[in-house]
């Protein structure tokens, strides 16, 4: 049995790692990947708004732990609508799992398209907030 490849992402630009992914010399991140992941990370996280350089971005995932069945379904098209906007994302399919009652915990599995490749991203939701799974 092979084990499965990492995807070779168009190369971008390496950026800084934030404050819930830096590590002690704030190094920037390793690969095309690692700043995908990042960046659906801080999507996630960020209130609509909030970031400066983007005010058209942000789900504040979180948010939605309290929030009806109704309002939980709404999180998947939104990101997607986000990611979509992401010039190097050409489509995406986002899942919502919810895999603890109490407390409430989610798994948000994006499935992307980048320069032709299939990527999927997993993260985790609760009330420790977000992160990768």
């Amino acid at each position: 049995m092979t084990s499965p490849t990492v995807p070779t992402l168009p190369k971008t630009y390496q950026t800084i790692r934030w404050t819930d992914d830096a590590d002690p010399n704030f190094v920037d991140t390793a690969s095309d990947l690692e700043s995908l992941e990042q960046d659906v990370l801080h999507i996630l996280m960020q209130v609509l708004g909030s970031n400066l350089d983007d005010p058209n971005r942000g789900v504040h995932a979180e948010g939605y732990l309290g929030a009806t069945n109704l309002k939980i379904g709404e999180l998947p098209h939104l990101l997607d609508s986000q990611l979509e906007s992401d010039s190097r994302i050409s489509s995406s399919q986002t899942t919502l799992t919810q895999t603890s009652a109490n407390p409430v915990t989610f798994m948000v599995q994006c499935t992307v398209v980048v320069a032709g490749q299939v990527v999927k991203l997993n993260y985790k939701v609760g009330p420790g907030g977000v992160s990768k799974a």
